[in-house]
């Protein structure tokens, strides 16, 4: 079944997973653009399985972790799908992703060096991002 969110219009209230054939009118799914809405286990699931090849090969999985596009002169670069984050060495800090709309923000990232996931979801438009520099405060080097 595929994995579908119905989300009330009103917001502050919880949404609902749908029941086999059930459909809404509202449904959500996500996009290339964003527009998904996620929870702290499902991102969690994911970086899991993204590192332990459960997703893709480890040939693809590469690929995908692989630097394809410098996005500033800080070691900040673009994979395919998720941004990466390098150490003035040249070790990957973390890899990550994000996501922000009004009233709501999200951030998630793998740390390699320490193997940590860090997951945030926000119903503030910047707390996600907040909570993101506190948390790297704690386990040290923030390049961001």
């Amino acid at each position: 079944m595929d994995r579908a969110i119905h989300l009330p219009p009103t917001p502050g209230f919880a949404p609902r997973r749908l029941e086999e054939g059930e459909f809404s009118p509202d449904l959500v799914k996500g996009g290339a653009d964003g527009g998904a809405f996620v929870t702290v286990q499902d991102m969690t699931r994911f970086w899991k399985a993204l590192f332990s090849h459960q997703l893709l090969d480890a040939a693809s999985t590469s690929l995908l972790l692989t630097p394809h596009v410098t996005v500033n002169d800080r070691g900040g670069s673009y994979g395919y799908g998720l941004w990466i984050q390098h150490h003035a060495s040249g070790n990957v800090y973390k890899y990550h992703v994000m996501g922000y709309d009004p009233g709501v923000s999200f951030h998630s990232g793998y740390y390699p060096e320490i193997d940590t996931i860090s997951v945030i979801c926000s119903n503030q438009s910047d707390g996600a991002f907040d909570m993101m520099k506190q948390i790297e405060i704690q386990i040290g080097e923030r390049l961001e």
